[in-house]
């Protein structure tokens, strides 16, 4: 798998973790409950996942290697970055009501869904806007020996101690929330 096709495989993951944080949302309206165990699963996927592995991936590696390829003209990461701040602060948002709901206080539960929507969207503009315009276009641009640099550098990234293992964790547990969350009733 070629390094951006690796970034695409991450986001469908995280594309998955939206849906399920928006599942979450609409039970929250329907039921004024949250599932703490669910809701903390998906907050540590998003921290451990998406942010550690992902947002690390394009920030520290992806773009530095494409801002190589291209002139600073055509340097189009710029809002990348301001997103993935943006992104953080949402979850720390999030991580605050999570922690006062689980001391009992029920009266956060608007603004966490109103964080949640609106984190929501942000990502799936932002995932929209790398998959159809900053992978294609660096894919137009980067050259082999690019390519087979990122591929090391996220091998490398990988291979931390914990990294690969606790990747593969978060992603099991986000499965087991896909299916409690996404499985259609028939």
């Amino acid at each position: 798998m070629s390094p951006i096709e690796e970034l695409r495989h991450e986001h469908a993951a995280i594309k998955v973790m939206l849906d399920i944080l928006e599942r979450m949302v609409i039970g929250v309206e329907i039921h004024r409950e949250l599932n703490t165990e669910h809701l903390g699963q998906l907050l540590d996927f998003i921290r451990g996942y998406a942010d550690e592995c992902h947002h690390i991936k394009e920030e520290d590696i992806f773009f530095p290697i494409l801002r190589q390829a291209v002139s600073p003209l055509e340097d189009i990461s710029g809002g990348i970055f301001r997103e993935h701040q943006e992104g953080r602060e949402y979850v720390i948002k999030m991580s605050e009501a999570f922690r006062a709901y689980t001391m009992g206080d029920k009266t956060v539960l608007a603004d966490f869904n109103e964080v949640a929507k609106t984190y929501i969207r942000l990502l799936r503009s932002h995932i929209f806007h790398e998959d159809t315009q900053i992978f294609p276009f660096a894919e137009n641009r980067l050259l082999p020996e690019q390519n087979e640099e990122m591929e090391e550098a996220f091998a490398q990234l990988e291979r931390k101690e914990t990294q690969h293992s606790q990747h593969v964790a978060l992603r099991e547990s986000l499965h087991q929330l896909e299916g409690l969350y996404l499985v259609e009733d028939l």
